[in-house]
């Protein structure tokens, strides 16, 4: 009887220590993530003097492509090529 008792005690320890474990992992994989988040930022703004300043280009680019797309048919490109 006694080894009955000691093997639930135990395999509350063991389980405990599970929950533990998992826990200790959860919270390495979201520094991890949080340090790839950082390092991609650092990345974006290396050699960029005002990273504000190219994110704004780049979506005012986007959208006057997304608008030259809008404009012409996507099968005509309107110019026209004779050779004579």
């Amino acid at each position: 009887m006694g080894a009955c008792c000691h093997c639930s005690s135990s395999q509350q320890e063991y389980e405990r220590q599970e929950e533990e474990k998992a826990i200790v992992i959860e919270e390495r994989r979201k520094k991890q993530a949080e340090a790839a988040m950082k390092r991609q930022k650092e990345f974006e703004g290396k050699g960029v003097k005002d990273p504000e300043r190219l994110k704004r280009e780049k979506r005012k680019r986007e959208a006057i492509e997304k608008e030259a797309s809008n404009f012409a048919p996507p099968n005509q490109t309107g110019l026209k090529w004779t050779v004579t």
